[in-house]
């Protein structure tokens, strides 16, 4: 016969004992099929209900854990979706008229070396951008003050994104409860 042994102020389950294996079986403790050892065993339970002398599974946590691995998990969440929105291109008017430009981190680089090659040569330089937001791409020339329009530009996208994401963090580590947690999103803060 097998057997659940369990502390007997939390229920939480210490211990599975087999009397064919276990010379003594540690009190307390109830009795269990193999079936409902083979189904603990493959569902993780952790919990002995004494009452109805079934097995389930307890979340045995504090309120304060939960809560804290809810705000993580929200910070994961919203950095996540920051990421996604800076590696997403922005916009810049830098040759007269709006003209998307990638932002992956190789083409943060490569605006970076563009920039700087321009103007330690004063020399206008081709840069990739779109002028039908994404749909085709092409190489156009650009000034040196065109390309650091377009630096600037990206760079203050990126910092509106970094500070929503800040923001977005700061009530998140302020919030309550998992519920209010659940309400703070991106989308409602007019992005």
């Amino acid at each position: 016969m097998k057997y659940a042994h369990y502390d007997k102020k939390t229920g939480m389950l210490l211990g599975f004992y087999d009397d064919a294996i276990h010379p003594e079986i540690p009190e307390p403790n109830i009795k269990i099929t193999e079936e409902q050892w083979q189904e603990a065993i493959s569902n993780n339970y952790n919990y002995v209900d004494p009452v109805n002398m079934t097995l389930g599974y307890k979340d045995f946590r504090s309120k304060e854990e939960i809560l804290n691995q809810v705000k993580e998990q929200k910070i994961n969440e919203i950095n996540k979706v920051a990421e996604k929105k800076i590696v997403s291109g922005f916009t810049s008017s830098a040759l007269g008229s709006p003209h998307l430009y990638q932002s992956e981190p190789i083409d943060q680089l490569n605006l970076l070396g563009v920039v700087q090659t321009a103007q330690l040569t004063n020399e206008n330089q081709l840069f990739k951008c779109s002028p039908d937001n994404g749909k085709t791409w092409e190489y156009k020339e650009h000034t040196p003050e065109q390309l650091v329009q377009v630096l600037k530009n990206g760079k203050e996208t990126k910092i509106s994104i970094l500070l929503k994401a800040n923001e977005l963090k700061e009530k998140v580590k302020h919030a309550t409860s998992a519920e209010e947690i659940q309400q703070i999103t991106w989308e409602d803060n007019n992005e």
